[in-house]
């Protein structure tokens, strides 16, 4: 059994999984504090929408194909702000 993070990854892989790549989640932050990425409407007006940053960095990174959901997105900038100690 192999531990650490590229145990991780191989088991991602070995499940037809993709592993997020480090200028993918940056992509993901950067539009998740972009103004024109925030919900105008109710419910949660003004928190970032997460369907449309998925889309973006479907389109851009991964051919289109549906890789990322929003839950995955809001999984991943989570961690990245806290292993950056961002608020």
């Amino acid at each position: 059994r192999t531990f650490g993070i590229k145990g991780g990854k191989a088991a991602a892989l070995l499940r037809g999984q993709i592993p997020w790549t480090r200028e993918e989640i940056v992509t993901a932050y950067s539009l998740w504090l972009n103004p024109q990425y925030r919900r105008r409407k109710s419910p949660k007006q003004g928190l970032p929408d997460l369907e449309k940053i998925s889309q973006v960095l479907n389109t851009h990174y991964h051919e289109g194909r549906n890789v990322r959901n929003k839950h995955a997105v809001d999984t991943q900038v989570r961690r990245y702000r806290k292993k950056q100690k961002v608020a």
